[in-house]
């Protein structure tokens, strides 16, 4: 009797998280597509440019997965939907974000950068910097 309620547990166990996994198997062309990349210009201090780019987090996923951006751009995550979740990269962590929230990084270095919703690891997101 004991084997069967840990069997069950293990079924419903599974049965809760498989619709929570993807397999991961879309390349990045087709997520480039999906999610085309959102820029909005403002101006610094000095009067020249800087861009602060807006990246939607909403249904565990981020719009536009990839964004290209120049040294010195910031990149602002908007949180859309109700449940609450952490940003993490190895560069930044996010506060807690719910419905509304924002957070923004200033990127200085040239690199590509990842980052994805700490609770969901198989949802990312990433940023390349260029010159």
């Amino acid at each position: 009797m004991k084997a069967r309620s840990i069997t069950f547990f293990l079924v419903v166990l599974f049965m809760v998280f498989a619709g929570c996994v993807e397999d991961g198997s879309r390349d990045v062309t087709e997520l480039e597509k999906e999610f085309p990349q959102a820029n909005i210009s403002v101006y610094d201090n000095n009067g020249s440019e800087a861009r602060t780019v807006v990246v939607y987090l909403e249904n565990y996923r981020f719009d536009p997965y990839l964004t290209t951006i120049s040294v010195g751009d910031t990149v602002r995550w908007v949180k859309k939907d109700h449940p609450a979740q952490i940003i993490k990269s190895n560069l930044f962590q996010s506060p807690t974000m719910r419905k509304g929230d924002t957070f923004s990084f200033t990127f200085n270095d040239t690199g590509n950068f990842d980052y994805q919703i700490l609770s969901h690891p198989w949802a990312p997101g990433g940023i390349i910097v260029v010159e």
